[in-house]
């Protein structure tokens, strides 16, 4: 990249507020970092408190943080009223889902893994979209999962699954 090229790549976030869902750890992190760097603030939130803490430390004042459980409708809805308008939404939480033989699958930890993957994404796009700013964004993005299940007559197999692609 040229000079040049990174300098309009750092305009181009300037003074632009993203905000950063799975943003303590991870991809999210990562990508909270980067939009830093080139100008821009970030507003992470996470489920978990020390991780948002841990991380914000790290901005030099460049972040702000929220706790915030996915899985609960109303908190995501009151997120967005607390932030305000903002300019570009980056969905990258999620966690591990692990499989096993469908009759000792846990439907429950199933549901769970759904719930984050799929609305909350969804809820966090529906509540998102009255903030965001003219020419704003929205990525939704579920980084590659490891799934392991094994065969009804016992035979392991490994199952590599991109949930979404940016």
């Amino acid at each position: 990249m040229t000079q040049k090229q990174q300098i309009e790549n750092h305009r181009e976030l300037s003074e632009k507020r993203i905000v950063v869902l799975g943003g303590s750890s991870g991809i999210g992190l990562a990508v909270a970092q980067q939009v830093v760097a080139r100008g821009a603030r970030a507003i992470i939130a996470s489920s978990n408190a020390d991780r948002v803490k841990q991380a914000v430390a790290t901005f030099d004042g460049k972040a702000e943080g929220h706790t915030l459980d996915l899985s609960n409708e109303p908190d995501i809805q009151k997120l967005f009223q607390k932030i305000g308008d903002f300019d570009h939404l980056v969905f990258t939480a999620g966690d591990t889902l692990q499989l096993n033989e469908l009759v000792a699958t846990d439907l429950t930890k199933a549901r769970h893994a759904f719930e984050l993957r799929y609305w909350a994404a969804l809820a966090a796009v529906k509540y998102a979209s009255p903030h965001i700013r003219k020419d704003g964004s929205i990525v939704c993005s579920q980084p590659e999962s490891q799934a392991s299940a094994h065969t009804r007559d016992g035979q392991w197999s490994q199952a590599s699954a991109e949930l979404s692609k940016p």
